[in-house]
């Protein structure tokens, strides 16, 4: 009868984590750029398609990841608040301009099981000396 206690108590407590707690397992796995938006310097919406760009969550005993690009890698540590993810990236000054992670903290919604949006007000780009601002980070499952 301990037994069966203690497993209910088992099953309760681990199905009582918050949501943010277990989006970590729900992106867990690899995703593709499938839209990268900002307003630039001069007040312009851009828009770009970059879908050579991929990213890749580890899992959550890791919590580290993995962006290819055409001719780079980056790998980078991660983890997920209630609307906030931190992006903790080695070098944020090699990152080209479609890769995310030039700031530390994005807000994340994630809309369904297969898309994946990071956002931020604002970041600097090392690449080309301009801040980016309402940018925007689009991702589908692979």
């Amino acid at each position: 009868m301990r037994y069966l206690a203690l497993i209910i108590v088992i099953i309760f407590a681990s199905s009582c984590k918050p949501d943010y707690v277990k989006i970590e397992d729900k992106i867990e796995g690899s995703w593709i750029l499938s839209d990268f938006k900002y307003t630039d310097n001069t007040g312009k919406v851009v828009s770009e398609s970059p879908s050579n760009v991929q990213i890749t969550f580890l899992g959550t005993t890791t919590r580290k990841g993995i962006i290819k690009a055409p001719s780079n890698e980056f790998t980078f540590e991660y983890n997920f608040g209630p609307d906030k993810c931190n992006l903790d990236f080695s070098n944020k000054k090699a990152l080209p301009l479609e890769i995310i992670g030039k700031v530390q903290v994005y807000s994340y919604e994630l809309l369904d099981r297969n898309k994946l949006i990071f956002s931020i007000d604002k970041e600097y780009d090392y690449t080309t000396n301009q801040v980016l601002r309402n940018v925007t980070y689009t991702f589908r499952r692979m």
